[in-house]
């Protein structure tokens, strides 16, 4: 994966539900590209799915059951959906959300500064940072 820019040429990167389409090292790399095209000071903002399929946490949980409630209103073609969704899943094809902590662990693994990620109501979160002026 490589984005199609010199080093250091952008001030800011924006990502808006992409992440969650790709696995944890595919994430690192967007990560690392985003560190190498940044100028130093520059900035990446994203927006993500931000949970995952660990039930033993309270968000976790709540945003699975919100999903699968609002796939059953819908009727029979909500329940297909799910099922369509529980098929993914089990054959390994369903999105691969991180989540907020994982975010900030990976971030500052890559170097970034000024870490903040707000998980919002939905499954989703937003994060920002900063590549530091020295890197």
């Amino acid at each position: 994966m490589s984005l199609p820019l010199v080093d250091e040429s952008a001030d800011l990167v924006v990502s808006n539900y992409c992440f969650h389409h790709v696995d944890a090292d595919d994430k690192r790399r967007a990560l690392h590209e985003t560190m190498r095209v940044l100028r130093p000071g520059g900035r990446l903002v994203f927006g993500d799915m931000m949970f995952d399929l660990a039930l033993g946490d309270l968000r976790n949980r709540a945003v699975i059951a919100d999903k699968v409630r609002a796939m059953l209103r819908k009727g029979p073609s909500g329940v297909m959906r799910l099922a369509k969704n529980a098929l993914r899943l089990a054959v390994g094809r369903w999105e691969r959300p991180a989540t907020a902590d994982w975010w900030r662990s990976a971030l500052a693994d890559e170097g970034f500064v000024e870490i903040h990620v707000t998980v919002l109501d939905h499954e989703g979160g937003v994060a920002t940072a900063r590549r530091p002026l020295r890197y």
